[in-house]
């Protein structure tokens, strides 16, 4: 009996042990395993996904450049007397600033919203037919402020370091500045719009860096139209979250 005993222990003792290494076995494999899947996850460059992004960024101002020339001065000595002449001077011209949100919830389309300045100032240079000295010099500017929405089609985004994307921006635009109209108004409402044909990204981090290709239109009618070929090309930087 006691034999049979001593036998019974002996054999509970080595299933405990058998249990045991095999419990450290499967531990094992188990870190082997989650290692293993580490490093894969490194190579591969799994990246945290940001839907949030906010930018800051300026366009140029092609347009205005050549829609708003300085007038030509001409002999008004030599132009009727009494008459009175205007010309418009000394123009210098304001890049296209804007900030923008944008929310990402999928790999393919991305929706915001989009706040655009720019303007111009020239001078008023007045002349008496008969005469070349001027009269008066009267500052003037001219200023547009836009507010649109925008849908974006992201036509790579494989990752969060690149980005190729089109988009198509629209609004409102405010005009304003010291000129009147004939109804006596400074201030007009208008349709704003910016197709951007092309842009990419780069982003490292919460931070990226944009270029684009495109155009901003602003206008209130046929006779009234504020931009057409400004922001062809922009830059912008912002954060992402």
């Amino acid at each position: 009996m006691r034999f049979k005993a001593v036998i019974a222990a002996l054999s509970a003792l080595l299933g405990l042990a058998c249990l045991d290494a095999f419990a450290q076995t499967d531990s094992t494999v188990l870190k082997i395993i989650a290692e293993n899947h580490e490093i894969v996850a490194r190579k591969t460059g799994v990246a945290k996904v940001y839907p949030h992004e906010f930018r800051i960024g300026a366009g140029d101002w092609f347009f205005d450049t050549v829609a708003f020339p300085d007038t030509p001065h001409r002999p008004y000595s030599m132009y009727t007397p009494r008459m009175t002449y205007v010309e418009q001077r000394n123009h210098s011209f304001l890049p296209h600033i804007f900030a923008e949100y944008n929310w990402t919830p999928d790999n393919k389309w991305s929706f915001g919203l989009m706040l655009d300045f720019f303007g111009f100032k020239w001078e008023n240079v007045t002349y008496n037919g008969g005469s070349d000295d001027p009269v008066s010099v009267e500052p003037a500017d001219c200023y547009n402020y836009a507010v649109m929405g925008h849908v974006r089609y992201n036509w790579y985004r494989k990752s969060e370091t690149w980005r190729v994307y089109s988009a198509l921006h629209l609004g409102v635009d405010i005009n304003t500045g010291s000129e009147i109209d004939m109804y006596g108004k400074q201030t007009e409402l208008g349709l704003a719009f910016s197709p951007t044909l092309l842009g990419v990204q780069y982003g490292y981090g919460h931070f990226f860096a944009s270029a684009e290709l495109g155009s901003h239109f602003a206008f209130k009618d046929a006779l009234n139209l504020y931009s057409a070929l400004s922001k062809i090309i922009t830059v912008s930087a912002g954060v992402r979250f």
